[in-house]
């Protein structure tokens, strides 16, 4: 125990060094100068405001004698290597509990910066400890260069520890390196890596560690959400000896041979198909997120393990290279741009025990400094960068009262309300069952929910809870729908109450779940009831393009906000656990409607319901409502009676009770419950004993109720309940069955050809049901779907009817979530889980390949081309598994990408660069290194493609674009390939806007030798002819870079302006900060008007300087240069106002 290293927890947040001395001596009974406290940082747990502290003891012996034989009455309480201790320095205050111990397992913090800008997270290897396998070798244990030396060499970065237990010999855990990076995801994710709140991320991985990584980054990356913050939070890592192609374990697996541990050390051996599937997808997942990685190897062989002739394990045996350098640097021994490879000249367990001063730690720091540097363009979410500003207070316009003035104003009245109109907006609202006969009444009746007392005579918001598959969405479209609500909302004495309602909807489309979704449904549904509010909102309104949030969210404001029409608004949200995106933002927008003051002409309430989860709990803990679990054991009781109506309705009417107390408020358990007991009596002459056993076999969770079902089926299925259930969770529209069934049979092909069959011969008997629907029933059609995904999925999936459309679709929004848990492929393949690497987009991309007008794309439906599904379907495969179909994309006849695309492409290569599939493309130069030098395509135009009628982003954004573009560049393409790429950029950052976006795909072409000052001409014919200059007027970085590349700071457009005439013809009221920076910047390197009239120079002028900007350089603007026709003189007034400027 010489210098052994202890952590110290639970220590009070106000607590410095030298109390921590006193607590620790105080509860051990040993003198304060024998303690020795080496960091103390707050903990990083959110939930738990203490702080942590590593420290040694001098009198090492007599601490161990404590803690092995505490006294009697002794307050240190453990035993192993973790004890609890209590303390209280005097009476007068508060005992304070401590826990110390020697394992250091979870996230220990190391450090507080002052200036926190990232955090560091050191991950140890095999059969390590997570703090010792970091220190140098020696007695001494004083030193430590993660705590420190890199506080000191990085003071804005935090360094943590990760521990985790890898114990080898005689151990009973058969923890996987899955499981363990499912371990290390939930830990992530419980100390707040996934709020909005995050810092940038860097690794310190070393052996297993290494791979616990990227088994976790691959992990999150496939089951968690596009925008996920973990992985998006990854900014890079050094690793250390990580096996990425195996090890040398022959020595270990003799030490675990028969142990539960066996499996473990078994996948680390050189041949591992596990490792190579595990390092193709983490290659692809790193690349895409632009991750900076570092691989470091061993130089010096390593002692291995061996039994003495006590049994005893040591490393005594032979020495070895444990980790090859191929191995450890993923064969780029050469390195490669974004890869950097660092030999040490340490063996396998000395290549991390840096001591102080070490030359090697100096290079480790330079890389963290490399992972690090780029944080200054760490991105928010979406959903992060949401308006929350105040309302904007808009004047209402005045109108003509004749009539040819009032009906255009009708028709566009009529324009501006069908605008806000959404397909499917009440989808979720008609799928939600109804109630069961008289469930749910109480809640009107019973005092307890206040329920009534709030509609009639309260305020503000009112939050019904309950667990999943309680029945709140029912519940909520029964309040909705009830007359009673209506009843007791009106008032005589006011105007009708407005009633809308918006049901959240995780599974349908995009403004199901959406807050864009959420404003335009609610504003749809207050015009269509009252025009006269309508109006209020056509300053907002855009005949010639959709309604953009921040619009939506300007006329909500102006509608709740405005006192001229009174207004009495109640809302009802269902399932606020199925928005997506950040949940803090969404509660803060209820709680600005909720604390919004009622008056006379002025009333808004809102009833909601959700999860009981954290973020709702902490942000709704004062509002009024209830569980609704509390109440509906008698609403359970009647819906069991209800649904037994056929010959076993006699036995199993005696396990009702059983069946309410065990259900604890849950209607979906009942209802599974209740179906497989149906089923149990229909098999075979069942006792009531029997049923009784077979109940209590019942899982009570639904997760684990859902893992029984899977369980069931059989073997030979379980490949087709993977497809099927990652088909229809991951389809962001509803599945036709026969297409569904189209996706199975093509998931097995590696080839078109081979999917083109399976299909066919799967679309025999979808034939048949399609010539046949016109005959039968939904019920007949129902049934012959049922029986094959009865036999898939045991009942986890059931077919929809919805006006006339028949799809599939998962039971309950808690079945999608059992489905994205990354344990359920394991679940479900069993072993098979380590080789797989498709998911559900892949087997949607197959399917698309085949029948591209299938149910799987809204073309197919529609007939309306906002993005090609095949291509976002493979590229969100891309993204989630980090491997493309290359063999599968080769082999697709052209017609079938001419089809996919409209044309657009008609070759695999094309159609990877207009799909953004950066995957494809690099494992197609790995096997054809000339292939993009011998392309005639335009690839760089495809690229770019924009349809004036569709929104670009929608399928590539302008980063997805700049990869596209930097890989074509870097691998052979060059610009005179494709001579007008960059007149479609121009035009495209023209059309749209936003010109910083585009900034990074500017910059790439300069660098590639393109001329700033070609002349563009405008295909919508508005604006001539321009130069780039001309259209990024908005830009004053882009001008600068446009500038500092040889453009022509005064050249003219076709219609004889220069950029600065460009600024001074539109000035509005938003942004003017960056016109003004534009302006200066031009006016700086040379800048003159040439056709602007004294008229547009004196409202720039007045416009900047209302605004409170210096505007003493662009007052000196030169003389416009006066026209020969049409000579204009400006007024006296114009003249004295530009003087007095």
């Amino acid at each position: 125990m010489d210098r052994k290293v202890f952590r110290l927890r639970q220590i009070p947040i106000n607590a410095d060094k030298s109390l921590v001395c006193k607590l620790v001596s105080a509860a051990l009974g040993i003198k304060p100068d024998t303690v020795f406290i080496s960091s103390l940082a707050r903990s990083v747990n959110p939930y738990e405001v203490t702080k942590v502290a590593t420290l040694t003891f001098t009198d090492a012996r007599g601490v161990e004698y404590i803690f092995q034989k505490p006294r009697e009455g002794s307050n240190v309480v453990g035993y192993g290597d973790e004890w609890n201790i209590t303390v209280q320095l005097d009476k007068s205050t508060e005992p304070v509990k401590l826990i110390i111990d020697t394992h250091f397992k979870g996230l220990t913090p190391l450090y507080d910066p002052k200036l926190h800008i990232a955090d560091c997270i050191a991950i140890s290897g095999l059969s390590s400890h997570p703090f010792g396998s970091w220190q140098p070798k020696g007695g001494s244990k004083t030193f430590m260069w993660i705590r420190d030396d890199l506080p000191r060499l990085l003071p804005n970065v935090r360094p943590i520890l990760y521990g985790y237990d890898t114990t080898l010999q005689d151990h009973n855990s058969f923890q996987l390196i899955d499981d363990l990076s499912l371990e290390f995801i939930y830990q992530l994710k419980a100390h707040g890596w996934s709020s909005p709140g995050r810092k940038p991320l860097a690794f310190l991985a070393h052996s297993l560690g290494g791979l616990i990584l990227k088994q976790a980054i691959v992990t999150a990356a496939d089951k968690l959400e596009t925008d996920n913050p973990i992985v998006r939070s990854v900014q890079g890592v050094v690793f250390f000896g990580t096996p990425n192609y195996g090890m040398e374990q022959s020595h270990l697996m003799e030490m675990v041979k028969g142990q539960y541990n066996e499996q473990l050390v078994a996948d680390l051996s050189p041949n591992s198909l596990y490792l190579q599937r595990l390092d193709d997808q983490f290659s692809g997942i790193s690349f895409l997120q632009k991750s900076q990685l570092y691989w470091c190897y061993e130089t010096k062989a390593t002692p291995t393990v061996a039994c003495d002739s006590t049994g005893k394990w040591t490393r005594t045996g032979n020495e070895s290279i444990l980790v090859t350098r191929a191995s450890a640097t993923r064969g780029l021994c050469k390195g490669r741009s974004g890869l950097e490879i660092i030999p040490i000249n340490e063996n396998h367990s000395g290549m991390v025990k840096f001591a102080p001063n070490s030359s090697d730690l100096t290079i480790i720091i330079h890389a963290l400094e490399q992972i690090i540097a780029p944080t200054g363009h760490f991105r928010p979410s979406a959903n992060e960068l949401l308006d929350t500003s105040s309302p904007s207070m808009m004047p209402l316009s005045t109108f003509d009262l004749r009539t040819e003035v009032k009906r255009k104003e009708e028709e566009k009245l009529n324009r501006l309300i069908t605008s806000l109109l959404t397909p499917d907006a009440d989808q979720r609202l008609r799928e939600v069952e109804k109630r069961f006969q008289n469930t749910f009444d109480w809640i009107y009746h019973l005092k307890e929910t206040q329920f009534g007392h709030w509609l009639q005579s309260g305020t503000g918001l009112f939050w019904i809870n309950g667990k999943p598959g309680s029945g709140k969405s029912t519940l909520m479209k029964f309040i909705y729908q009830d007359r009673r609500t209506h009843e007791l909302l009106d008032d005589w004495k006011k105007d009708e109450t407005i009633r809308a309602a918006f049901f959240f909807h995780h599974r349908g489309n995009v403004l199901q779940k959406s807050f864009t979704g959420l404003l335009r449904s609610i504003l749809s549904q207050i015009v269509s009831k009252r025009r006269d509010l309508a109006r209020l909102l056509f300053k907002f309104y855009e005949p010639k393009g959709d309604w953009s949030l921040n619009n939506l969210q300007k006329a909500f404001r102006k509608i709740v906000f405005q006192d001229e029409i009174p207004l009495h608004l109640c809302l009802f949200l269902d399932a606020l656990d199925e928005y997506d995106g950040q949940l803090e933002f969404l509660c803060k927008f209820l709680k600005d409607l909720g604390e919004i003051q009622p008056s006379g002409t002025k009333t808004i309430k809102v009833c909601f319901s959700s999860r009981p989860w954290e973020t709702f709990t902490t942000a709704f803990q004062n509002t009024l409502g209830f569980s609704i679990q509390n109440f509906t054991q008698a609403d359970i009781q009647d819906y069991c009676l209800g649904s037994m109506r056929d010959e076993s309705a006699i036995v199993l009417q005696e396990l009702v009770p059983n069946i309410v107390s065990l259900a604890n408020g849950v209607f979906l358990w009942v209802k599974l419950v209740i179906k497989d007991l149906v089923d149990a009596t229909k098999k075979a002459q069942s006792s009531k004993k029997s049923l009784q056993e077979h109940l209590n076999a019942f899982p009570t969770e639904l997760d684990e109720y859902y893992a029984e079902i899977i369980k069931r089926i059989p073997y030979t299925n379980r490949w087709k309940a993977y497809v099927m259930l990652e088909v229809i969770v991951r389809s962001p529209r509803v599945s036709a069955p026969e297409d569904v069934m189209v996706a199975i049979s093509s998931s097995y092909a590696t080839i078109f050809e081979e999917a083109v069959q399976a299909s066919h011969e799967t679309s025999i008997e979808a034939e048949q049901i399609d010539s046949s629907r016109e005959k039968e029933t939904f019920a007949n059609i129902s049934r012959k779907t049922r029986k094959k995904i009865k036999e898939y999925c045991g009942g986890l999936v059931e077919v929809v009817n919805a006006h006339g459309r028949i799809y599939i679709q998962v039971l309950h929004q808690t079945v999608e979530d059992f489905v994205k848990d990354p344990k359920f492929k394991t679940l479900v393949l069993g072993d098979q889980a380590k080789l797989t690497v498709e998911n559900g987009h892949t087997f949607i991309g197959k399917a698309l390949s085949v029948e591209p007008w299938s149910s799987f794309s809204d073309w197919g439906r529609y007939r309306v081309c906002d993005e090609s599904p095949l291509a976002l379907n493979l590229r969100s495969a891309e993204h989630t598994t980090g491997r493309s179909i290359k063999i599968f994309l080769d082999s697709v006849p052209s017609h079938q990408f001419k089809l996919a695309t409209r044309g657009k492409t008609s070759n695999p290569l094309a159609f990877a660069a207009y799909a953004g599939l950066s995957l494809y493309i690099m494992e197609s130069l790995i096997s054809t290194p000339n292939l993009l030098r011998d392309s005639h395509e335009k690839l760089l135009s495809i690229t770019l493609a924009h349809d004036p009628k569709i929104d670009s982003e929608r399928l590539l954004t302008s980063q997805d674009s700049v990869t596209i573009a930097r890989l074509l560049l870097n691998n052979g393409f060059t610009l005179d390939k494709d001579p007008d790429a960059f007149k479609i950029l121009i035009r495209k950052i023209h059309r749209n806007g936003n010109e910083n976006r585009y900034l990074n795909l500017v910059q790439l072409f300069i660098e590639h030798g393109q001329h700033v000052n070609i002349r563009i001409r405008d295909d919508e014919g508005r604006a001539g002819i321009y130069t780039p200059l001309h259209v990024c007027y908005r830009s004053p970085r882009l001008i600068e870079m446009l500038l500092d590349n040889g453009a022509n700071v005064n050249r003219l457009d076709s219609k004889e302006r220069t950029t600065v005439d460009w600024i001074l013809e539109y000035v509005p009221e938003e942004r003017l900060g960056l016109y003004y920076e534009s302006i200066s910047v031009l006016l700086q390197r040379g800048g003159k008007a040439n056709t602007s009239t004294w008229t547009a120079r004196e409202n720039c002028l007045r416009a900047l300087s209302r605004e409170g900007f210096q505007i003493t350089c662009i007052s000196k603007l030169s003389p416009y240069r006066r026209r020969k026709r049409k000579r204009r003189v400006p007024s006296p007034k114009a003249q004295a106002s530009c003087a007095i400027l």
